[in-house]
């Protein structure tokens, strides 16, 4: 059986549009909290989460954990989800060698 190896956060909304996630935000601090990888993903244009909200909430998150800002994406990354996904593949692909 396989285990959950990590957790990826794609441009999650901290602060007042966290709503938007149907008050679900206790489940992903929980995970968020754990000692498992974690990659969190932000752009820069995010309109939902400022960046600076965003990292200061990542911080309070335990090791291991890599927060990557992509330069000119915004909330749903449009017209960059190729290299949205190649990021994931790379980061998961180096989880699962640990």
């Amino acid at each position: 059986m396989r285990q959950i190896q990590g957790y990826v956060s794609i441009g999650y909304p901290f602060g007042y549009l966290w709503a938007l996630t149907f008050f679900h935000s206790e489940t992903f601090v929980k995970k968020a909290k754990s000692t498992k990888a974690k990659l969190f993903i932000i752009g820069t244009q995010d309109n939902y989460t400022g960046l600076e909200n965003f990292q200061n909430k990542i911080a309070e998150f335990p090791e291991p954990k890599e927060l990557h800002v992509v330069n000119g994406a915004d909330h749903f990354f449009f017209g960059m989800e190729d290299d949205l996904c190649l990021l994931v593949k790379k980061w998961l692909a180096m989880v699962n060698s640990r």
